[in-house]
């Protein structure tokens, strides 16, 4: 296959709050994080997302560029300023950030049209380009017919954040026909437990989510590892260094960089043929995440001064 793994969605400024009112500043949202996972696998990862006409913004593309992600998606918006998510590393995952969006909204269709759909191995998006009306969702709808009909595929990170959505059954409600279209499918307990609709451990969580229609779907648990089912293969993998508390930033970011990166490369069907294969390939991911785990931001190997 040896096409490019795409990541769409929010690139934006992480700004993480620790003890005695101190903060640091950080390149993030999902999508970019796991474009900067993905380069480092040795991936040309293409972002597509919007930053603002701003200091913020430019330091972010500086980031990007140092980081060898493709940045000609990127389009810098006049009169928008670059979107900022507060991280509080003390709260659960799923209720750590809270969101002044704007730049990261505005992803037109113009923008997307001017790709060439058949590049695109694995589009990446996740819920966070789904919430509310905005040019983001129109040309998400966009790209993404774009990539499956030059044979690519579609991969959903969910990647709930409580603080966007009005409700827990607004966000199963608008996710559960994401996850039947995906052909790949990342999401954590929490994620996969509301769009199930009942709480089971992780494996059975990962065929409930998989009788919905994706070939392959990943559950991650935290400390306990992940657990990944795909038809007749399934694999249970367990963390091989105990990682601490709630306030991880970007671990599973780093799985979907490193699994995206291989199924652009080598096509889903060789990926998931073997347990061995997918195992492989999901142990790579889980050391990335691993190695880079901390409360201080994504594990992007070249950050420019702020």
């Amino acid at each position: 296959m040896n096409r490019q793994p795409a990541f769409y969605g929010e690139f934006l400024v992480d700004v993480l709050l620790g003890k005695a009112r101190s903060a640091s500043y950080h390149p993030g949202g999902a999508p970019a994080n796991s474009a900067a996972s993905a380069a480092g696998s040795g991936a040309r990862p293409l972002l597509i997302s919007s930053v603002g006409a701003d200091g913020l913004g430019k330091w972010l593309l500086s980031c990007a560029e140092a980081e060898g992600i493709d940045t000609r998606a990127i389009s810098v918006v006049e009169n928008a300023a670059t979107s900022i998510a507060f991280g509080y590393p003390d709260r659960g995952t799923n209720e750590k950030f809270e969101f002044i969006r704007d730049a990261d909204l505005q992803i037109t269709d113009e923008q997307v049209l001017a790709l060439d759909p058949a590049e695109i191995g694995v589009l990446v998006y996740g819920s966070l380009s789904l919430v509310g009306e905005s040019p983001m969702t129109s040309s998400l709808k966009i790209i993404k017919d774009q990539v499956r009909s030059s044979g690519g595929l579609i991969m959903c990170d969910v990647n709930y954040r409580e603080s966007l959505w009005e409700s827990e059954a607004q966000f199963a409600g608008l996710l559960r026909p994401e996850v039947a279209r995906a052909d790949i499918v990342k999401a954590n307990v929490v994620e996969a437990e509301l769009i199930v609709g009942s709480v089971e451990p992780p494996a059975r969580l990962a065929a409930l989510l998989s009788d919905l229609g994706p070939r392959l779907v990943v559950v991650t648990a935290g400390s306990a590892g992940l657990v990944a089912y795909a038809g007749n293969t399934s694999v249970d993998l367990k963390v091989t260094r105990q990682l601490s508390g709630n306030g991880l930033v970007g671990t599973g970011d780093a799985l979907v960089g490193v699994l995206a990166s291989a199924v652009s490369r080598e096509g889903l069907t060789s990926v998931i043929a073997t347990t061995e294969r997918l195992t492989a390939v999901l142990r790579e991911g889980m050391l990335k995440a691993e190695a880079g785990a901390s409360a201080q931001g994504a594990d992007w190997r070249h950050v420019a001064e702020l």
